[in-house]
């Protein structure tokens, strides 16, 4: 039988427009997520042609950062009026962008850095270091009171644009929808100090008040997305009521969410979260709240049971009995950090009380949470079934740190994932709202609103390293470290005074990648963490050519260090200065001025305060037998302990090789088993003495001590050696054969037949090609702490110019040519000369134009105290 055609009816027109209306919709948003990353990158590299634009306006106006100037701006208009770079285009509104670089010499007055700002109509660059993100679109909720549908891939999407809409859905629930196997996604934060005749003039008189989301009889079982907005200001107050919290009863999973200032009043089964849950709550920062309960099962997080995880809570908890600041009763709890506050009940813990069936692990409470009116069973209870359980107490010192957080919860540290693997990746971790204010504030992000966005010069390979030359690029290293054989290098000192400092790995996110130094500072740095806390909190990989000053690390129980708090890597040519403390009296062990634990530790000089219970070494905490130093001089400092304490370290046995000094006045005040005491196979080492005269003393640390210094030269190839600051104050680590102190190139030597040990010094006045265009000339003046009476007394300058700058000379004699300074030069102490170098002047010799000249200059005094330096720069003619 042939069947008729027939034709769709008005109804199905209308259904197949509505699905390509969705469809429409969702590509339209996929795409404009696509052009909104193109934006950002295009602005990024904007940014990046400003910074290069910069240094050539500087280059072609070569006074701009004379006479002392440290910082500047330069206005992009400058720029484009300079013919350095083209006018940026604004692609929001197709004007022109307005922007600046900012500007700043090192304290080397050698290394210069360019941060480009740019603000446009999209796109605006914000932040003390001027990092880069995109304005945020405020969501306009154009239908109040009704969820807005959505089709994702494996889900249907319901949003939340509004305090209306958050009314609407926690009135559907309660009406018998479940959500099973739907996403409710909250897109905009919510301040829910809304009054109810606000909201009833969009929703209408239906609606008297905010229900908690679900109760006993109908539950919440589908999957609350927070995106890391803000619920703000609940108020819930239903003190005869049961299952009251945000949710009342919460059988699915609710994540990513801020909630803040919010007040919850109910009888048992109150929770900030959920009043009773069977499900999961994960990713939350319950910044302020305050939970009462007139009867049982009250918490801070849920009333009662399900499992909570990756959660910061400041929550003040008030019930009858079983209370607890995140779980009234039975929870499965791990990754938790109660900041602050006060619970009050019976049979109650700071965190709760739950069933020693429960998984518990990785929670933290501050010692500035208290527990109040308890009588029965409280704190740290264990009896028969039950676990009443108070967390780890840490130290409220550090309870706005994130390197303490990072011990339980995902942060920024180690965060980094890369885009192809972002879909498999947590979405959230925790960091400061904005870590370059003084006022900053530990949240919850998101990966989608909040990209952990490294943007470092380099790709991470021997060839190309990552480049870090700010504390802005420093914290997008921190996120990196888990990344596996990446290079990195410095390419400025860094002064994190007044900013947040960011661990470079830690025990969940080890470094396992290679620091070079290159002879920079990185100074004043405070870092407060639990265990495994240092400059890296866990080093598998290597750390070398570093100088750090003035560093505090404090660590609450066990594995803290200078360098690195636990380290199985090499930490090898450092210089370290600076306090390490264990704060916890009874408990703090293994505790290092370079590391906690042992690995291999080469070429270091440290002058460090070191203080904890046991363990403590003013080197190493505690080394295992993998442990291997070599070429280790402890300066200075006091190290303390009740017990095990050396001056050096406490060792299982490993590599102890001679080379091993300790300064012989340095304070050690130690009760029991200390210094060279050996006990349970452990041996306290205390290092060979070198007298106090000698501290500082480079000639000394080289010869005697065994040390590369700038005089015995690089013998294990390791890239640096030790050699005296510009004003000969101290003594850091130098890249051999280059620049990164005034002089880092120093050839030094002191005479041992005379008294006076006091060396002479050069400045360099001039250094230019010749304006006949013919050789280079240089002008250097010297000087000696002695008067010049007569010719014999005078001082001896050499000079030479050179194109292989690592020809520096290694004494005296091999510089140039000696001559002596001059009548009409020659002043008190010393004098000034010129060194010109032409065909004339050496015609054996002669220089060749378009090759790039180093000058090499020095002073020689009537004893044979020299020094010798070599410019950080060559110039051409």
């Amino acid at each position: 039988m042939e069947k008729k055609k027939r034709g769709f009816t008005l109804i199905e027109l209308l259904a197949v427009i509505v699905i390509l209306s969705v469809i429409a919709i969702i590509a339209v948003s996929v795409i404009g997520d696509v052009i909104e990353q193109a934006k950002i990158k295009k602005y990024f590299s904007e940014e990046k042609a400003m910074e290069s634009a910069a240094e050539l306006y500087l280059v072609k106006n070569q006074n701009s950062l004379e006479d002392g100037v440290k910082t500047q701006t330069i206005d992009l208009r400058t720029l484009v009026d300079a013919k350095t770079i083209k006018a940026v285009h604004d692609s929001g509104n197709g004007g022109l962008c307005n922007g600046k670089v900012l500007v700043e010499v090192g304290e080397n007055e050698k290394s210069v850095s360019f941060k480009g700002c740019l603000k446009c109509s999209n796109y605006e660059t914000k932040g003390e270091e001027c990092g880069y993100e995109l304005a945020e679109t405020e969501i306009v909720d154009k239908n109040k009171c009704q969820l807005e549908v959505g089709t994702g891939a494996n889900a249907s999407y319901y949003y939340i644009n509004s305090e209306e809409d958050l009314y609407a859905f926690s009135n559907s629930v309660n009406a018998g929808e479940d959500y099973t196997g739907k996403v409710v996604s909250l897109n905009k934060n919510l301040d829910m100090s809304k009054t109810i005749e606000e909201v009833q003039e969009s929703c209408g008189d239906t609606v008297t008040t905010f229900n908690p989301i679900g109760n006993s009889t109908n539950q919440f079982k589908g999957t609350f997305e927070g995106n890391a907005y803000t619920i703000s200001n609940l108020t819930i107050n239903q003190s005869s009521t049961n299952y009251v919290g945000l949710f009342g009863y919460n059988a699915g999973t609710i994540r990513g969410l801020n909630i803040e200032g919010i007040s919850i009043t109910g009888n048992q089964y109150v929770g900030g979260i959920a009043g009773y849950n069977t499900g999961t709550i994960r990713d939350i920062a319950l910044l302020s709240a305050s939970i009462t309960g007139t009867d049982r099962y009250i918490g801070g997080i849920t009333g009662y049971g399900g499992t909570v995880t990756n959660v910061l809570a400041n929550v003040n908890v008030t019930g009858s009995s079983y209370a607890g600041g995140i779980s009234g009763y039975g929870s499965t709890l791990s990754n938790i950090v109660l900041k602050d506050g006060l619970i009050s009940g019976n049979n109650s813990g700071m965190i709760g009380y739950a069933s020693k069936n429960s998984v518990i692990s990785s929670i933290y409470t501050s010692d500035s949470v208290s527990l109040s009116n308890c009588t029965g069973n409280c704190g740290n209870y264990n009896g028969g079934t039950v676990l009443i359980f108070n967390g780890v107490i840490f130290n409220q010192d550090r309870k706005n740190d994130i390197n303490m957080y990072e011990s339980a919860l995902t942060t920024w540290i180690g965060g980094y994932v890369d885009e192809a693997n972002i879909a498999e990746a947590n979405n959230y971790y925790f960091d400061y709202d904005d870590y370059t204010s003084s006022n900053r504030k530990i949240i919850l992000k998101s990966r989608s609103r909040n990209p952990i966005n490294v943007t470092l010069q380099g790709d991470g390979t021997p060839s190309s390293p990552y480049e870090i030359g700010s504390v802005d690029e420093w914290k997008q290293a921190s996120a990196l470290v888990h990344l596996v054989g990446k290079y990195y290098k410095l390419t400025s000192d860094i002064d994190f005074s007044g900013k947040q400092y960011y661990m470079l790995g830690s025990s969940k996110n080890q470094f396992k990648g290679t620091l070079e130094g290159e002879g920079y500072v990185l100074k004043n740095i405070d870092v407060k963490g639990y265990n495994y806390v240092g400059l890296s909190g866990y080093n598998v990989g290597t750390i070398k050519g570093l100088n750090v000053q003035d560093i505090t690390v404090s660590g609450h129980d066990y594995y803290i260090g200078g360098i690195a708090g636990y380290n199985t890597g090499t930490i090898s040519d450092i210089a370290l200065s600076g306090t390490v403390v264990g704060v916890s009296n009874n408990i703090s062990s293994y505790v290092g001025g370079i590391t906690g634990s042992g690995g291999t530790l080469i070429s270091i000089i440290a002058n460090v305060d070191v203080t904890g219970h046991q363990y403590a070494g003013g080197i190493c905490g505690r080394g295992d037998r993998t442990t291997n130093l070599n070429k280790i001089i402890l300066e200075g400092g006091t190290i303390g302990a009740d017990s095990y304490s050396a001056r050096i370290g406490y060792f299982d046995s490993g590599t102890l090789t001679p080379a091993i000094y300790a300064r012989s006045n340095i304070s050690q005040p130690c009760w029991n088993h200390c210094r060279w005491y050996p006990t349970y196979s452990q041996y306290g080492f205390a290092g060979e003495d070198f007298d106090s005269s000698y501290y500082n003393d480079l000639q000394y640390y080289g010869t005697n001590l065994k040390l590369d210094t700038t005089l015995t030269g690089d013998t294990d190839s390791s890239g640096y050696v030790f050699g005296y600051n510009s004003n000969e104050s101290d003594i850091i680590v130098i890249k051999n054969g280059s620049t990164n102190a005034v002089s880092s190139d120093q050839i030094i030597s002191t005479s041992s037949t005379c008294t006076n040990r006091v060396l002479p010094t050069c400045r360099l006045l001039t250094f230019k090609p010749r304006a006949e265009q013919d050789g280079m000339e240089a002008e250097f003046e010297c000087e000696d702490d002695e008067v010049v009476t007569d010719e014999e007394d005078r001082i001896k300058v050499s000079s030479y110019f050179h194109s292989t700058r690592t020809t520096a000379a290694t004494s005296f004699d091999r510089i140039g040519t000696i001559k002596v300074i001059s009548d009409e030069r020659k002043t008190e102490k010393g004098g000034s000369v010129y060194s010109i170098w032409t065909a004339l002047t050496d015609p054996e010799h002669i220089p060749h134009p378009n090759t790039c000249y180093y000058f090499h200059y020095g002073a020689e005094d009537k004893c044979g105290n020299f020094k010798s330096y070599v410019t950080s720069y060559c110039l051409s003619y």
